[in-house]
């Protein structure tokens, strides 16, 4: 169950609460004690009624107050304090409950931990917790030194978010985008399983869409063997999904996978994106513009794609499309095979609407 902290749901509360009510109108005072009864309040009700196994933290995305008595608390010590506080009071209600925080927005873009005292405030939440998540969504905030130690002092496990992933779009067809993340994810999961990372938030979306199912598969395997090497993972994938007539056509499929990968992520400046991409924007009622696929700015998105880039990216899904005509006719599942062509053609659609 995903619990916002102090924030994330709670304007209506902090707008009709005086008590509550800090520097941030969508998120409650630390310092004032009706704040934690209303956090009590919602706890109760969540924990009182429903049967989750587990509870994920999230203190700060929506950031905090900065009113004169909350200054006195870093961000690192401000997340890090109402994390464990929430924590504490699950596990007295339901010790059995997987308990974790995830840090994204602990501080701003580009910063990271710099002071022992904000990391013995992590390791301080440590305690209360099953596992901690650094998504790295624009880079760890544990860094050097301190993520060294974070392996070996934190009482928790500690990992990451997946190195890479997709935002789903929620009111896209589910069959417009065809974007695998895999090589990239499960590549980031054997290097930190290979730092000691003991956990990971894996990021998930509809199974409907080929990228997206081959991604969980995958990343499902290297979680349980991060030994693997990822090309025999996806090849065992692709032979479970697609029942592939031989090793050739079963190599050429997922050749696509890697392929359609690669011819994204090689167009697009992703140097100065975040780890997480946003294929359309997050908010609104309507479908919205493919943002993945342009110029920063442009659109409203994160992401920058030269006409050039979307020229390349396009010319590749051309290439796929021939490949998956080539194929078929040795695929077991045609089905499933022919979602992947729906997506292509969906992709070249978006390309052809910029126009150029």
């Amino acid at each position: 169950m995903g619990i916002g902290v102090y924030s994330w749901g709670f304007d209506e509360i902090i707008a009709n609460v005086p008590e509550v009510q800090g520097t941030n109108p969508h998120a409650m005072c630390l310092e004032s004690p009706v704040s934690w009864e209303w956090m009590k309040r919602i706890l109760d009700y969540v924990a009182d009624n429903f049967d989750f196994d587990g509870f994920h933290l999230e203190s700060s995305d929506q950031r905090r107050c900065e009113c004169e008595k909350c200054l006195k608390y870093s961000d690192v010590e401000y997340f890090s304090k109402i994390n464990a506080m929430c924590a504490d009071y699950i596990r007295a209600k339901k010790p059995e409950a997987i308990l974790m925080a995830n840090m994204s927005m602990y501080m701003w873009p580009g910063q990271f931990v710099e002071t022992e005292r904000d990391f013995q405030a992590i390791l301080k939440m440590g305690e209360s917790l099953d596992y901690l998540i650094d998504g790295g969504h624009f880079g760890f905030f544990l860094r050097g030194r301190f993520r060294e130690r974070a392996f070996k002092e934190l009482k928790c496990a500690f990992g990451s978010s997946g190195g890479i992933w997709v935002y789903m779009p929620q009111r896209w067809d589910r069959l417009r985008w065809f974007l695998p993340t895999l090589k990239r994810s499960c590549e980031h999961l054997k290097e930190i399983r290979g730092q000691g990372a003991d956990a990971a938030e894996f990021y998930m979306g509809a199974a409907i869409n080929p990228g997206v199912e081959m991604n969980i598969l995958c990343g499902g395997k290297i979680l349980n063997d991060p030994s693997r090497e990822v090309y025999d993972v996806l090849c065992e994938a692709v032979g479970e999904l697609y029942r592939p007539h031989g090793e050739e056509t079963c190599r050429k499929l997922a050749d696509i996978f890697i392929t359609a990968e690669d011819a994204y992520y090689d167009n697009v400046n992703f140097s100065e994106i975040s780890n997480e991409l946003i294929l359309e924007p997050l908010f609104g009622r309507s479908p919205g513009p493919p943002v993945y696929l342009s110029e920063r700015g442009k659109m409203g998105g994160d992401v920058w794609m030269t006409g050039e880039g979307r020229k390349a990216y396009g010319q590749a899904m051309e290439s796929i499309s021939t490949d998956i005509r080539e194929i078929m006719e040795h695929i077991g599942d045609r089905e499933r095979l022919d979602r992947i062509g729906t997506c292509v053609n969906n992709i070249l659609k978006d390309i052809a609407s910029f126009g150029g």
